[in-house]
Formats: structure tokens, C-alpha cells, sequence
């Protein structure tokens, strides 16, 4: 179904609102792991245990969201209904968090094994709330999805410090920042998405069985792709413990600000990219493909100058001066999420032109890359063991994925043939 344009933003105006919803609910999800540190009588043991549930629950995320997102926003055609969309993210969802649960209870301990399952339920909210406001970029109206999720970071945040600092207990205060989540959706995003699309309908089996067939390749590589991270980090626990995990948790996750950050530049592009490759306009395609890497670049250089001006002063007065000994970890780990941006990037083009299976290849090599260099890496150099290896695998996907996008894009732009 085409969806109306009438009040649609502009592209700057998307960007803008995006963004800044973006950073808010950023910003206050890394207070989150802050709080745990600060507010917390268990210190960085409790913060290992966020990490660890951090962590595990990415690789799920990446099955329930199937990373199509990205093909939902670039279906220029209309080749699938809007609620066939959120019905295979429903389902995803659930496999997803059934998924996790039996692979929680067989590699961790109870208590593990809750906080891990109980994270991954808040996980899935942020889920379907993706899809949502897939519609809502569609209809080019980015200023409601910046809006819920500035409201859903603050919220989540002061509910997360309120019951931590209150019952010193991580499993409450996700439970509430899981609330707040369903809050928001069902009484903001649900009700500004019907405005663009209709979101429920009769059950397409043949549709959902297309799409998630067309889909599949990308949804295997994104969990694989979330796998990369976790394999060097899982190997840091079992080699040195929940707190050394900790500590290089609290560490990484203000970097991961800069690498969603680059996200949300290219996201609301998407839809332009599909329409400029579709109609063959080489020049707007480059041109903004050429925006977009000054403004990753512009985004990366500005986090490492500060990066390396304010590490010192900042990070033992925010985490504490037990951080000190481990501040040299900062900068690689914020080069390494700059260069995970970069893939993200050139993955959702993949997507857009639908080079499905150069994703799923380069991403399978890189897992196994992963895997191979990670537990020489830890027993080598401990925490920055995982700096080598995810430096290793991201730097490799880069040159994989840049080379075939050359290829895809020569052939698009420089011959008569036409994509579908």
C-alpha cells in the first residue's frame, strides 16, 4: 500500500529528528549502565552481569528483527503489505526469545540464565517498536520515532536508577524499563504509525512464507553478525570472570553512542538510496552516498579527538576511579566501533540493492574469523585480546563488502540492465 505523503518531512528534517531522538535514548541507555555501577552495592559484579545479558541478547535481537528494517524501508514497489511486515516481526519475536531462553538455561546459572531472559523480553519490545516506526519513515515522518524514543530513554532510564538504587536488584529494573517500553508503544508509537498504514490485517501465509524466504540469508547473517561482538567477549568471561567482563563493559558502551550514532546518518536515507538505484540516477546516488561517508567520518574524527582529550577527566569521575588502570582500552575499543559502523553501512546498501548473498557469505567468513582469532587474542593480550579480534574481522568485512558493492554498483549504473 502506498503511503501518504501529505505532511512528510524533508530528508534534512528526518535526519534531524532521528538523530536526536536517537542520541537521547542512546545516551540515556548508557546511563543505564552507569547507574548499575554507581547505584549498585554489587559494583561492577551486577555491571557484569548487564553485560553479560547485553551481550547474549544481541545475537537473539538480530533473529527478531531479521534486518528487515532495512528491506521494509527500501520496498519502493510496495511488494508486501505493511502488517505482513509487523506479523513476521511478531513471529521472529517470538522464535527469537524462545531461542534465547533454551540457550540461557544451557550455558549459564540462574541467575544469569533470568537476568539474560528477562533482557531479552525487554529486547523484543524494542522489536516490534523497530517495524512500527518502519512505517513511519516510509511516510518520511521521522519526528514521531525521535520523539518515542527520546521518551522511551528518559523513561527507562529514571525507572532502571530508581529500582536499582531502591531494591538493588538488576531482574526489577528491567522488569520496569520493560513497562515503560510497552508504555510508549502501545499509547504513542501504535496509535501515530495507523495514521500512515494499516498495521493489522488477515494472515498472508504465502506473503509471510516470501518474504521471510527472501529474507532469510540476512536474517541468518545479522545474528551472525551480532555473534562477532560476543564470541571474543564470552571468551573474556570464561577466561577472567564475570567483573573483567564488567569493566570492559562499562568501558565499550559509551563508544557504541558513536556507532548507532552513524546508524541513524544513513538511516533515514535508505528510502532515497532504493529510489535513486531503482531509477538508475547515478549522480544523486553517489552524491549521497558521498554525504553520507563525510558525515560517518566528520561524526568518527570528532569522537576520537574527544575521545582522547577527555578520557582521563571523564571516565574515573563518571565510573569511578577503579576504571583508571583500564582507561588505555578506550580509544581501540572506539576504533573498532567506528569500524563496525562502517559495516553497518555498507551491509544496509547490500540490502537495499539486494546483494543478499555477498552479506551472508562475508558474514559467515567473519564469524569464523572471529572465532578463530578470539580465544588466541584473549589468552594473548586479555581485555584488548577483544580490540585485536573485532579490529581483525570488522577490517576484513570492509574490504569484502566495499568490493562487491563496487561490482553491483558498476553493474547498475555503467550497463543497460535493470535491478528489480
Amino acid at each position: 500500500m502506498k503511503l501518504s505523503r501529505q505532511m512528510s518531512l524533508s530528508l534534512r528534517q528526518n535526519i534531524f529528528w532521528n538523530t536526536a531522538g536517537s542520541a537521547i535514548y542512546l545516551g540515556c541507555q548508557w546511563l543505564i549502565t552507569v547507574f548499575v555501577v554507581r547505584l549498585s552495592s554489587s559494583g561492577f559484579t551486577n555491571s557484569g552481569l548487564l553485560t553479560l545479558a547485553m551481550t547474549n541478547t544481541n545475537i537473539f535481537y538480530s533473529i527478531a528483527i531479521f534486518n528487515m528494517r532495512a528491506y521494509q524501508v527500501s520496498d519502493v514497489l510496495d511488494k508486501y503489505k505493511t502488517h505482513t511486515y509487523i506479523q513476521i516481526r511478531c513471529l521472529t519475536s517470538a522464535v527469537s526469545l524462545g531461542m534465547c531462553a533454551v540457550f540461557a538455561a544451557v550455558g549459564f546459572d540462574s541467575d544469569s540464565f533470568s537476568c539474560i531472559l528477562l533482557y531479552m523480553i525487554f529486547k523484543v519490545t524494542e522489536a516490534i517498536i523497530d517495524i512500527i516506526q518502519g512505517v513511519d519513515q516510509r511516510a518520511s515522518r521521522m519526528d514521531i520515532s525521535g520523539i518515542s524514543m527520546a521518551v522511551r530513554g528518559v523513561g527507562t532510564a529514571a525507572v532502571f536508577a530508581f529500582v536499582i538504587a531502591l531494591t538493588d536488584s538488576i531482574h526489577l529494573a528491567i522488569l520496569a524499563m520493560t513497562g515503560v517500553s510497552v508504555l510508549v508503544m502501545v499509547c504513542y508509537d501504535i496509535p501515530q504509525a495507523r495514521r500512515f498504514g494499516r498495521l493489522w490485517g488477515s494472515v498472508d501465509i504465502r506473503a509471510i512464507g516470501r518474504l521471510l524466504l527472501e529474507c532469510l540469508p540476512m536474517g541468518i547473517a545479522s545474528a551472525l553478525s551480532s555473534s562477532i561482538t560476543a564470541i571474543p567477549r564470552n571468551f573474556l568471561e570464561a577466561s577472567y570472570g564475570s567483573e573483567i567482563l564488567g569493566i570492559y563493559g562499562a568501558l565499550s558502551v559509551p563508544t557504541v553512542i558513536v556507532q548507532v550514532a552513524a546508524t541513524y546518518i544513513f538511516n533515514p536515507m535508505l528510502s532515497v538510496y532504493a529510489e535513486h538505484y531503482c531509477s538508475k540516477d547515478k549522480k544523486s546516488f553517489f552524491r549521497l552516498f558521498f554525504q553520507t561517508l563525510l558525515g560517518i567520518a566528520v561524526l568518527s574524527i570528532a569522537a576520537l579527538v574527544g575521545a582522547a582529550l577527555l578520557q582521563q577527566p571523564i571516565l574515573p569521575l563518571i565510573l569511578g576511579q577503579e576504571i583508571k588502570p583500564y582507561i588505555y582500552l578506550f580509544l581501540p575499543i572506539l576504533v573498532c566501533t567506528i569500524l563496525n559502523a562502517a559495516v553497518w553501512f555498507l551491509t544496509n546498501l547490500l540490502i537495499v540493492i539486494r546483494d543478499f548473498k555477498t552479506y551472508f557469505a562475508g558474514t559467515v567468513f567473519a564469524t569464523a574469523l572471529s572465532w578463530l582469532v578470539g580465544q588466541a587474542a584473549v589468552d594473548a593480550w586479555s581485555m584488548q585480546g577483544v580490540n585485536v579480534t573485532l579490529f581483525t574481522v570488522y577490517a576484513a568485512e570492509i574490504l569484502i563488502f566495499s568490493a562487491a558493492l563496487a561490482v553491483r554498483l558498476k553493474k547498475q549504473f555503467y550497463t543497460s540492465r535493470k535491478e528489480p
